[in-house]
């Protein structure tokens, strides 16, 4: 899940390059993380990601603009 309380310009794409949301993005959307998520935010700083297994966690700080990786966890046997 992707939230951000500020506006911010975000770019997502799934591992196959196919856009899943490009534009001016506020509050919280979730993505299918399927084989993997690309995201990139104009604003890192006010934009969090959690992946379920970890609590909330920013892609970055203001000057860190770029493409953030995020890939599903393996089930445990």
């Amino acid at each position: 899940m992707l939230q951000s309380n500020q506006p911010s310009w975000l770019k997502v794409h799934n591992a196959n390059g196919v856009t899943l949301f490009r534009g001016t993005f506020t509050g919280e959307k979730r993505f299918p993380l399927g084989q993997g998520l690309k995201v990139l935010a104009g604003r890192p700083d006010l934009v969090t990601a959690t992946d379920g297994s970890e609590g909330p966690r920013s892609l970055g700080r203001i000057d860190q603009v770029a493409w953030r990786t995020f890939t599903a966890t393996p089930a445990a046997p």
